[in-house]
């Protein structure tokens, strides 16, 4: 509390310096992901700049059911990820004239280290929705704008889920070689029985993974993903639903990223991935994906597990993932 004492004492006197110093590690960029046109871009920006235009365009004057014109911090929140780890996330708003009129919300991301780390940027339309607490689920993608490739994927993915058909998704995996040598061998599990200097075809195994990458890369062959994807549909069949949906491999959302789409999956299992034993449980898988020419193809896998699905799905949902505290205290 005392933090977001400072933090509205900073807006009041629009010290853009105090904010830059609460960025971790003496940095000056940070993540801002902005709503536009109900999607959400993410990019690195220089918070210094961001702040100072977020400032600069602050309609004075204005008024409206939600107070005056100014930035001010309108609610602090807490979202818990797993076990004791939280965010702490403080709702700014204020009303704008550019870039369009309107009053907008800015979310200040947090770790328990109260360091700001993120910034999400709602305009005039998904602002009203946030400042009455109301969920917030992440936008997706209008079908009707796909690219024609990226359309045949997303059919030819869901047909592989129904089928499940770990060799179709497979098919689809875009590979590049990597040579074995004794740094790769120490997290890439195939590389421990091939002699130095083998070459492998490999895809990105969780370099963006939440807590599931052994040494914080990991690589897998084509046939060390069709493995686990073949277990975790055997899997499915006998487990079962939870309270977040059925157990069976299903499309859960799909998203647009800065060059190109992500496809979200979650089913409830155990894919038995190899050097990290997890529960079986729910998981969640995200295919990142890309053009190469008029095809597109799966660069990047990563997952979340059963400790870390919950609140990844409850993000994309928009559903009861952070408790709102109005501040200050109103009538």
């Amino acid at each position: 509390m005392s933090f977001a004492d400072e933090m509205a004492a900073a807006l009041e006197r629009e010290d853009v310096a105090w904010f830059v110093q609460q960025l971790g590690d003496g940095g000056t960029s940070i993540q801002v992901v902005q709503w536009r046109e109900d999607r959400l871009i993410a990019g690195s920006q220089d918070f210094e700049a961001f702040m100072n235009t977020a400032f600069r365009s602050v309609d004075e004057e204005a008024e409206d059911e939600y107070g005056a014109g100014p930035l001010r911090l309108y609610a602090v929140g807490e979202q818990t990820l797993r076990g004791d780890v939280r965010v702490v996330h403080l709702l700014l708003t204020g009303i704008m004239e550019a870039p369009q009129p309107g009053r907008w919300a800015l979310v200040l991301k947090t770790g328990e280290e109260l360091q700001v780390h993120e910034v999400l940027e709602l305009p005039p339309a998904a602002a009203e929705q946030l400042l009455a607490f109301r969920p917030l689920p992440q936008p997706e993608p209008d079908p009707a704008t796909y690219p024609g490739g990226f359309a045949t994927l997303v059919d030819e993915l869901r047909q592989a889920l129904s089928a499940r058909d770990g060799g179709a998704i497979v098919a689809r995996l875009l590979t590049w070689p990597l040579t074995c040598d004794e740094q790769t061998a120490l997290y890439t599990p195939f590389c421990r029985s091939q002699p130095a200097g083998t070459v492998m075809d490999i895809v990105n195994w969780g370099w963006r993974c939440v807590q599931c990458s052994p040494g914080g890369d990991g690589y897998a062959t084509p046939d060390e993903i069709k493995a686990w994807l073949d277990r975790f549909f055997a899997s499915t069949q006998t487990s079962a639903a939870d309270d977040l949906g059925p157990a069976a491999l299903q499309l859960e959302s799909i998203s647009l990223e800065l060059s190109g789409y992500s496809i979200n999956v979650t089913g409830v299992g155990d894919p038995a991935i190899l050097d990290y034993p997890r529960p079986p449980g729910r998981w969640v898988f995200t295919f990142h994906t890309l053009a190469e020419g008029d095809e597109w193809r799966i660069v990047e896998l990563q997952v979340a597990d059963p400790d870390n699905s919950r609140w990844v799905l409850e993000t994309w949902r928009g559903t009861g993932i952070i408790t709102w505290t109005r501040w200050p205290p109103s009538d």
